[in-house]
């Protein structure tokens, strides 16, 4: 399935997490477990075990595992630091 965003845009990401197309889900558990290595904390490590639950069909597609995978590759290339 492709979802189109409030820009015009596709992204057929839910076709590479989930479902019988389901391209590279070690490539997602590895970016997300950096993401959550690198929040240093803010995202909880709880997430890897949602994404699995995405990936085995065992919950909705949601974009929220791909936003922490974006954001914490924005935290390690501005050296993001997270105090306490």
């Amino acid at each position: 399935m492709v979802i189109a965003n409030g820009g015009g845009l596709s992204h057929p990401v839910q076709r590479h997490v989930r479902g019988v197309r389901c391209e590279c889900p070690d490539a997602f558990r590895a970016s997300l477990r950096d993401a959550t290595e690198a929040s240093s904390g803010v995202f909880s490590p709880k997430a890897l075990d949602f994404l699995d639950e995405v990936i085995e069909g065992r919950r909705p597609f949601y974009f929220v595992p791909c936003r922490m995978i974006c954001f914490g590759a924005w935290m390690k290339r501005f050296d993001v630091q997270v105090d306490g």
